[in-house]
């Protein structure tokens, strides 16, 4: 399957920005370097002395270790299903056939999705043509997802301002436990384009929270309130809970634990146990959530 790079749009004066081979660039001479590693970083701030946003580099590392292992394949799995059917869609519509089809990961990380589903796609649909981006406001995910995956987009943004991307240009956008901005993400989506987000189930890590005895936070409304915050702008299409258990073993238990937000909050007591234990029976519990646009796309950026 071909790739293409993914067209982007100026963070400054929102205008289409063209690919050279050093930078990218928009017809205002808004002008970004491409890093050593094959991304484009379009995070601005007006604030000089800002700590480097998003997820640590520690955080980071701790992930794709975990991730590595394919613990959470199945979640992987799910979402590259859906992604097969509406590929398959697009395949099969004429009218669609000669233009690139567009995948955009809000809050990629360190690119383990977007990969696994690149993967998927180049094995099942071999003609359809893609562009696929990954974006994140964290500079260490998204150097660490190019430096790896060298035929995917990867651009270091804010997604809370503004996605680099034209209205209604995308055809599917992602966001695996990732913050959602519904006005944001609606206005890049294609009209007749899906949007997959993927939120923690109310079991999700139990055993290994109650460990940490950290404050546990409530997920049990969380699907409900995911579903009323897009619902002035998207329409609800399927939902999917994807739940299944995990043996870790001692090293895989800690890179999972470090990863997420629970081990902040826990106390160097409970980091210590939990450090001590030979492995965890964990459950994995997730909610799959895709969404269409309730109306064309294409307002104002």
């Amino acid at each position: 399957m071909q790739s293409i790079q993914f067209p982007l749009t100026c963070p400054v004066c929102h205008e289409a920005m063209s690919w050279s081979r050093v930078a990218v660039a928009c017809p205002n001479r808004h002008s970004f370097d491409i890093a050593r590693e094959g991304y484009v970083n379009l995070y601005r701030t007006s604030r000089k002395s800002e700590n480097q946003p998003g997820d640590s580099r520690e955080m980071l590392v701790s992930r794709r270790s975990f991730l590595d292992t394919d613990q959470y394949a199945p979640l992987s799995d799910c979402l590259n299903q859906i992604v097969s059917r509406l590929a398959s869609d697009a395949a099969s519509d004429s009218r669609e056939s000669q233009r690139p089809w567009s995948i955009l990961d809000v809050g990629c990380g360190e690119g383990y999705y977007l990969n696994r589903m690149q993967t998927h796609l180049t094995d099942r649909h071999p003609n359809v043509l893609t562009e696929r981006l990954g974006i994140d406001i964290s500079k260490e995910a998204v150097r660490m997802a190019a430096r790896r995956y060298k035929d995917v987009s990867w651009c270091v943004a804010n997604a809370a301002d503004y996605i680099p991307c034209g209205n209604g240009s995308v055809d599917l956008a992602l966001s695996v436990f990732a913050p959602r901005f519904s006005d944001l993400l609606h206005r890049v989506i294609a009209p007749e384009g899906r949007l997959v987000t993927v939120i923690p189930g109310p079991h999700h890590l139990a055993e290994l929270t109650a460990l940490a005895m950290a404050d546990s936070r409530d997920t049990g409304a969380k699907e409900q309130e995911t579903i009323a915050q897009f619902r002035p702008n998207f329409d609800l299409m399927d939902q999917q809970t994807v739940r299944f258990e995990m043996l870790l073993n001692m090293d895989t238990l800690w890179d999972l634990y470090r990863m997420i937000p629970v081990y902040w909050r826990s106390t160097k007591e409970a980091q210590e146990r939990i450090r001590g234990l030979d492995g965890l029976l964990a459950t994995a519990h997730f909610s799959v959530l895709t969404f269409r646009p309730d109306q064309p796309s294409g307002r104002p950026a």
